[in-house]
């Protein structure tokens, strides 16, 4: 159990690195399919590739979130803590178990619900929230529960 949110604060960030390769790499075949179209093959045109380019970040912060809420199950397994439903009552219940300051939870929060307007198309209005500033919140959360996982 030792090391076991460092573990996982790796694994957030290894999307986040992720997702930089797959940014850096969308962008330069953007660059490249306009000086030369002829390099796209099959069913891949630009509009395509400029689409996944628009939505890529936020195809990210899902993945991120995903592996967060991952976490925290780990978390609510190792303790014998009753698994709540839904991942606002998953955050709150270790944020209660692990005496985390309701600023950081506040700022997961955040991240969870930006996640859920790109998942579920939700109209409520939020402030969206970067891959850098999901992998700040979401490990800073995870860094005040380390001392006891």
């Amino acid at each position: 159990m030792l090391d076991e949110a460092f573990t996982w604060m790796g694994r957030i960030k290894a999307v986040e690195r992720e997702y930089g390769a797959t940014r850096f790499g969308t962008d330069r075949l953007l660059v490249a399919a306009n000086d030369d179209p002829s390099i796209l093959e099959g069913q891949v045109r630009r509009p395509d590739i400029a689409t996944a380019s628009m939505h890529l970040e936020g195809t990210y912060i899902v993945r991120v979130f995903s592996e967060f809420e991952t976490a925290l199950q780990h978390f609510i397994r190792a303790f014998h803590i009753r698994k709540p439903t839904g991942a606002e009552a998953l955050v709150n219940r270790v944020r209660d178990r692990g005496h985390i300051p309701q600023a950081d939870t506040d700022a997961v929060h955040r991240v969870r619900e930006y996640r859920n307007v790109l998942v579920h198309e939700r109209s409520k209005p939020v402030t969206p929230v970067t891959i850098r500033e999901a992998t700040r919140f979401l490990c800073t959360f995870l860094s005040r529960i380390q001392r006891i996982w």
